[in-house]
C-alpha cells in the first residue's frame, strides 16, 4: 500500500512539470565504458552485416550499411579506438566500429545516460521512459 501512495503522490508532484526525453549533443560516455561501448558498436555491425530479420529486399542494403562502418583491427590500433575488449573476444568474427560510427553509438548512450535519472523515473512511474528515449532518438 505505501509503494502505491508513495507511486501515486510522487507522479502527482512531477505531473505538471514532467520532464520531457533530452538528446544530447556532447558524450557523456564514462571513460572506463569506452572499451564495452566500443565492443557494442562492433557488436551491433556485426549483427546488422548477417540482417537476420530483414526480408530479401533490404538485406543488402543492412549488410553494406555494416560493411561501410567496419575497419580492420590495425586501423583500430592506428585510430587509438579502444579495442582491446573486440581483440580479446574474438570468439566470432566480431568487428571493428569506424570512428564516426562508434561517435554515433557514444550520442546515443549519451542520451541514456542524461534520461535515465532518479527524477526522470520518478516522472514516468508508468514505466515508459526507455519507450519515450526510444522514440525519442528515433524521430
Amino acid at each position: 500500500l505505501f509503494n502505491i501512495l508513495f507511486g501515486v503522490w510522487s507522479h502527482l508532484l512531477v505531473e505538471d512539470e514532467r520532464a520531457e526525453v533530452k538528446i544530447v549533443e556532447q558524450d557523456l560516455v564514462n571513460k572506463y565504458s569506452l572499451e564495452v561501448l566500443y565492443y557494442v558498436s562492433g557488436w551491433s555491425l556485426q549483427r546488422a552485416s548477417l540482417a537476420l530479420t530483414v526480408g530479401e529486399s533490404g538485406r543488402e542494403t543492412i549488410q553494406s550499411f555494416a560493411m561501410k562502418h567496419s575497419i580492420t583491427m590495425e586501423s583500430a590500433k592506428a585510430l587509438k579506438l579502444p579495442y582491446s575488449l573486440v581483440e580479446v573476444r574474438q570468439k566470432k568474427r566480431l568487428f571493428f566500429a569506424t570512428p564516426q560510427y562508434f561517435d554515433f553509438i557514444k550520442l546515443v548512450e549519451s542520451t541514456y545516460v542524461k534520461n535515465l535519472t532518479l527524477e526522470m523515473m520518478m516522472a514516468h512511474l508508468n514505466g515508459d521512459l526507455v519507450k519515450e528515449i526510444n522514440d525519442a532518438l528515433l524521430k
